[in-house]
């Protein structure tokens, strides 16, 4: 009895490792620029999915700002380009915040991902 558990153990094992029970997950994440209303932005988001299609977006616009995409991992770059006041860069997955930047700064880049 012992050696059958052993087998299947090390099957669902080699199943995980090779993808044979549909690999990772997506999950689904929200993009949100926010700050000082007015400030403008622009910048990219990349998302790869299970699959390993890569998704890469140019972004641009005026706080506030949402986007809603899914995916395994979700990267996003943006630079503050005018307006007086902050630009705050959040990650969300699920609804619960996982990554956050911020700046005051003209030009400068501010970066959020999932791990």
């Amino acid at each position: 009895m012992s050696r059958k558990i052993f087998i299947m153990a090390i099957f669902v094992l080699l199943s995980l490792l090779t993808g044979c029970f549909g690999g990772l997950a997506n999950s689904f994440f929200t993009i949100n620029v926010s700050g000082t209303e007015g400030v403008t932005f622009s910048g990219y988001y990349k998302v790869t999915k299970n699959t390993g299609e890569t998704i890469i977006k140019e972004i641009n616009g005026t706080v506030p700002f949402e986007v809603d995409v899914k995916g395994y991992f979700v990267f996003c770059k943006i630079k503050k380009e005018g307006g007086k006041g902050t630009l705050k860069l959040e990650l969300l997955k699920f609804g619960n915040s996982i990554s956050s930047d911020e700046t005051t700064e003209l030009d400068k880049f501010i970066t959020v991902y999932s791990r």
